[in-house]
């Protein structure tokens, strides 16, 4: 069962024409993202209407909770605020963020990811606080949550492709698992660095998936298949 996850990381609500763009794509093509919403983010009086309307426009968009700050710790490089941090400080991490989605945009966040992928022991047991909370990026294995490892992901928009999106990469990357079948994850990072031809090479990539009779689905259906 050959499906495909859009794992779109670091989403802010901040104003964002590379956000709007790869959000209008997504919806043009009607294709099913979830992006991992940064909760400081909503916090700001910059917060983006014309963003915000895009996501509740689309039922195909599902925001999920990748931390407060999404900060390094200081003289921790790349190290996320769950990971080698007090299991308080990562429950309120969490927290805010839980709270700041429903306040704000009304919307219950029930899954969560790291950011730079980067947990511990305590953020397991800080996230078990969360009834709400169903689905764990990252993780190989948790009781009572519905778990998806990073053995899952291709990658092809970090540091070895400048930061954009790389088609000839992500078709590499994805060829393992579509040689047995099998399910994957797209972690990218569209807010960051992409430009247009960034978007170009993305949509490539889709219609490449979808000639190879990949679905790309949401999380539920996701899930499912990765364990079928």
């Amino acid at each position: 069962m050959r499906r495909l996850l859009i794992k779109a990381d670091d989403f802010r609500t901040f104003p964002s024409i590379r956000w709007l763009n790869f959000i209008r794509f997504c919806i043009d093509r009607s294709l099913p993202i979830t992006a991992g919403l940064i909760g400081k983010s909503l916090e700001s009086n910059r917060v983006c209407k014309e963003l915000i309307k895009l996501v509740y426009s689309s039922k195909n968009i599902e925001l999920w909770n990748h931390g407060y700050e999404h900060n390094g710790w200081p003289g921790e490089k790349h190290v996320s605020e769950f990971f080698r941090v007090p299991e308080n400080d990562q429950y309120e991490a969490l927290a805010k963020t839980q709270y700041l989605a429903r306040e704000v945009l009304g919307v219950q966040l029930r899954a969560f990811g790291p950011p730079f992928n980067k947990f511990d022991s305590k953020s397991l047991r800080a996230v078990g606080q969360f009834s709400e909370i169903e689905y764990l990026f990252d993780v190989g294995f948790c009781p009572g949550f519905k778990t998806i490892p990073s053995s899952f992901y291709v990658e092809c928009d970090g540091r070895a492709a400048g930061n954009k999106f790389n088609y000839e990469l992500a078709q590499k990357r994805a060829k393992p698992f579509l040689e047995r079948n099998g399910c994957f994850v797209l972690q990218i990072h569209p807010g960051n660095h992409w430009d247009e031809q960034s978007l170009v090479e993305f949509g490539r990539f889709i219609d490449y998936c979808e000639r190879e009779g990949v679905k790309t689905c949401g999380l539920d259906e996701f899930f499912i298949a990765s364990i079928s």
